[in-house]
């Protein structure tokens, strides 16, 4: 049982099953309305904590559209881990200074491996970009909130905050590649065992390839 009580927090940050992702691979700019934007990722996970280390490579699948032009929505797909999110452009950054914007993602999905369980997570993100001509350099903190429950009774909440680093490189109008680095830490774990302060760190690359309609963002 003692395996089983550690194996939900665990997942909650740092499992095989995907749960470890901490980047959106995405601009501050958004796509003006009508806009639509596809984008091949992949990303290569490291972590580290109470004893276990871990590597995962992951690849998606991920659509966005302008809703208008403050405003996108998206739905990422890839491995089991699908989830919706929407970003709304703060500060157009065209005129000087940088680009702002506000980004949520929200996934729910249940896994059936080791211990059967569902899985909630949470990603909002504040991406700052500078732009370098029709390129983009982009930092982004975020804030990530992962809960879940198994089939046994068991439950896990974690809360750890992450810091991205990318440059999107518009190769031609329509086509651009965004490779990006993250690190988080756990800041916060409570589950059935009871809470832990820290205990872990999550390290990420990723690389997209974005395909975009109409004038570029």
């Amino acid at each position: 049982m003692s395996r089983l009580r550690l194996f939900l927090p665990a997942c909650l940050l740092v499992s095989s099953s995907g749960c470890g992702t901490i980047s959106n691979l995405e601009t501050a700019r958004t796509l003006r309305q009508g806009q639509w934007q596809v984008a091949l990722e992949g990303r290569f996970i490291a972590s580290a904590g109470e004893g276990q280390n871990e590597t995962q490579q992951t690849a998606n699948l991920a659509v966005r559209r302008g809703m208008t032009d403050d405003f996108e929505l998206g739905l990422r797909a890839g491995f089991g881990r699908p989830e919706v999110f929407g970003k709304l452009r703060l500060r157009d950054g065209s005129s000087g200074g940088p680009h702002l914007a506000l980004s949520q993602t929200v996934g729910l999905w249940r896994w059936t491996a080791g211990v059967s369980h569902w899985q909630f997570w949470s990603r909002t993100a504040v991406p700052i970009g500078f732009s370098f001509g029709a390129n983009e350099l982009v930092l982004s903190p975020q804030l990530h909130v992962a809960a879940g429950r198994g089939d046994v009774g068991l439950w896990g909440l974690a809360l750890y905050p992450t810091l991205s680093v990318g440059f999107s490189w518009r190769l031609w109008k329509w086509l651009g590649v965004m490779p990006q680095v993250s690190a988080g830490y756990p800041l916060y774990t409570v589950a059935t065992q009871g809470p832990t302060i820290g205990g872990g760190v999550i390290v990420e690359a990723g690389l997209a390839f974005t395909f975009t309609t109409g004038v570029t963002p």
